[in-house]
């Protein structure tokens, strides 16, 4: 953007000089100004290109979140359901409170909370 709008300063200033030197009497071609105008139309377009890539990024960012959003709210409900069928205990504080009928290993992952 900055380089889309230096370009332009100096495609202005460029032609105000050329137009000075014509009425000065000095000679210079106009063919410098039209070179700086297509690089100017250049920089311009360029700018344009990269905000509609940015347009379409964020578009894709969004679809994206809501995706992953829904996708999070099924895993979780599946979850919910899945730890609605376990029951409490109560474990009293001493060693003769605890009798053990069976032993099993249950892994719970970190990041889904009980």
């Amino acid at each position: 953007m900055d380089q889309a709008r230096s370009r332009q300063t100096t495609e202005l200033v460029s032609a105000a000089e050329t137009v000075l030197g014509l009425f000065m009497g000095r000679k210079r071609s106009l063919s410098g100004v039209a070179t700086k105008r297509g690089q100017t139309r250049r920089a311009h377009e360029r700018v344009e290109k990269v905000e509609e890539q940015i347009t379409e990024l964020n578009h894709d960012i969004a679809e994206l979140q809501r995706s992953v959003g829904a996708q999070m709210a099924t895993i979780q409900a599946e979850e919910q359901g899945r730890l609605a069928g376990l029951e409490a205990i109560e474990v009293g504080l001493e060693r003769s409170d605890v009798q053990v009928t069976a032993f099993h290993v249950l892994w719970v992952p970190v990041s889904r909370p009980i």
